[in-house]
Formats: C-alpha cells, sequence, structure tokens
C-alpha cells in the first residue's frame, strides 16, 4: 500500500513539476501515517473464544457461523519534492489586455 501511494505521488508531482516549468531534483522530506484502528484482532480472538465456550458448554453442537470483522486501515504519505531548472514557457501567456 505504501509503494503504491509513493508512486501515485511521484506521478502527479510529475505532472505539477511540468506545469510548472521545472524538474524534479530529489525529495525534501518523507514521512507516512498509518491509521489502524485499535486492536481488532483482540477483541476478534474474544469473540472466537466466547462463541468455543458456549458451543462447548451446549449439549449438542452449535455452529455459530464463521465469525467475522472489518476495520478500514488507512496510509497517509506526504512527499515534499526538491525542484529547480526552471524554463519558462515558450509562449508567455496573453493576458487580453
Amino acid at each position: 500500500m505504501v509503494e503504491r501511494c509513493i508512486e501515485r505521488a511521484n506521478a502527479r508531482a510529475a505532472v505539477v513539476a511540468r506545469a510548472m516549468g521545472v524538474r524534479i531534483l530529489g525529495v525534501h522530506s518523507h514521512s507516512e501515517r498509518h491509521d489502524v484502528p485499535p486492536n481488532t484482532d483482540a477483541e476478534l480472538d474474544g469473540v472466537q473464544a466466547v462463541a468455543r465456550r458456549r458451543s462447548l458448554a451446549s449439549a449438542g453442537p452449535v455452529s455459530h457461523g464463521p465469525v467475522s470483522s472489518s476495520a478500514r486501515v488507512g496510509v497517509v504519505i506526504a512527499v515534499q519534492y526538491r525542484v529547480g531548472d526552471y524554463q519558462p514557457p515558450a509562449h508567455p501567456m496573453v493576458t487580453g489586455e
């Protein structure tokens, strides 16, 4: 997931640099943040343990079906690029004056 985010940031930076008439010289800084829900695995293990105890305590085999859980996980990548080699546009913009 991190690789995909960085690839997208690089592609976007290339478009912006080209539009600004500069060349990307390198990366100035990079940071990432992972947004992971609090301890979902431990909660799921607890639910499964309760279901198992209930199943063992019952007279016959009881199927509670699969226990499932879902959670969103996010990654935020921030990249600041170094740019240089400014080249003014070949045709200056017409201001309409």
